[in-house]
Formats: C-alpha cells, structure tokens, sequence
C-alpha cells in the first residue's frame, strides 16, 4: 500500500515537534559557567592573559591597573600533580615568577599590603629576573562564594594553592581561574604579610 507524500509528512512533523520540544525541555549537558569576580578583604584580585607554555608548564600574565598605573608579571606552575585518592600525602608542585618590562610595582604592591595586612610597602628592593617558590594544590574545579571562600560542590573553574616564599618562611594563598581570567593573592596570617610583600616586590 502506497502513503501519499502529505500524508508522510503528517507522520514525520509531530515526531519531529516532540523531539524538539523535549531537547528544550532537557537541554543538553553545558560547561561550568564562569562565575563573576567579586572582591572580598582578604584577597588582592587581578586579571590573568594566557601565554605560550614553558616547556609544557602553564604560564600567564599577570596584569594589575589602578589609576592608569600597571603592574605586570607572569607566573608558572609544573603540571599539576595528579590526585591519587589511595596517597594521604598532599600534593606539591613548584612554579616561579617572572619580572616583566614597563611594570610598576606600586599599585599592586599597595592592594597586597591591604589585603595580606602587612604593615609596609618594600622600598629599595632588590630586583629579581625570577622567583620560585613551592606550592600545596589545595583544589581544583573549586566554586568560589562571595565571602572568598571556596568549595567543591557546586563545581567550579578555581585552582585553589597555597605558595610558600623565601625558603618555605613567608606562606600566601594564591588561587586562579583560567576561565575568567582571574587570580588573587589571599592572606594565610598577617605575621607573613610583610614578608610576602618584600618577596613579591623583586619581580613586580
């Protein structure tokens, strides 16, 4: 038995209208989306560019403007260790910064004394091509809440670390966000604020 042409698409069309309907009621699986920066007291926030890599390590700009005035650096990490649930040990990794040219230093030097409650901002420093320094991985795919706080659930675009400076004796939090393009420095302790700030100085 032969089905006429309009009769076919009688069929076809309804079919075709269901699935589509279901497809916006259920629409398909999206990424993580980017969460907005809002800055908080304890964290000094700036804007992240991305770079080539460096012998398979990531690597990005950092870039800090307040009143016309930029700092610029750009840091590394190693290739993120990868997590080994059956291991207790934490992961750590090593990364370093990098000076970069026509930077000045002060306007991110001035929002890292407020935000790590140091008491001076370094003069007279002693510059520096590079600073290494070790890191703790504290998370990944973290969410980051409007109180600076972060967490896992719901998921979100943050690697969460804790830096270690000037031979493991001044500590900073130092979380980023790709996806953003986002980092801060968060204060660990006030008594590791000026320190901080001296070390970070070199290659600001």
């Amino acid at each position: 038995m032969s089905v006429s042409r309009n009769a076919l698409l009688s069929l076809v069309l309804p079919a075709i209208a269901a699935i589509l309907i279901s497809c916006q009621k259920h629409p398909a699986q999206t990424e993580t989306p980017v969460e907005p920066y809002i800055e908080t007291a304890g964290a000094a926030g700036f804007d992240i560019i991305p770079l080539a890599s460096s012998e398979g390590a990531p690597r990005w700009m950092g870039v800090y403007t307040d009143e016309g005035r930029t700092t610029k650096f750009s840091f590394e990490l190693n290739a993120l260790p990868t997590s080994d649930a059956a291991s207790a040990a934490p992961s750590m990794g090593k990364g370093r910064f990098v000076a970069e040219e026509q930077s000045d230093p002060l306007p991110l030097l001035n929002l890292l004394k407020k935000a790590l409650q140091a008491k001076h901002v370094p003069t007279h420093t002693e510059k520096a091509e590079v600073l290494p320094f070790s890191y703790l991985l504290l998370g990944e795919s973290q969410s980051r809440a409007p109180d600076g706080s972060f967490s896992s659930n719901p998921k979100g675009n943050w690697t969460t670390t804790k830096i270690f400076l000037a031979n493991d004796t001044a500590e900073v939090y130092f979380n980023f966000n790709p996806v953003n393009h986002k980092a801060e420095f968060g204060i660990k302790d006030a008594k590791f604020g000026d320190r901080v700030l001296a070390e970070l100085a070199k290659v600001f």
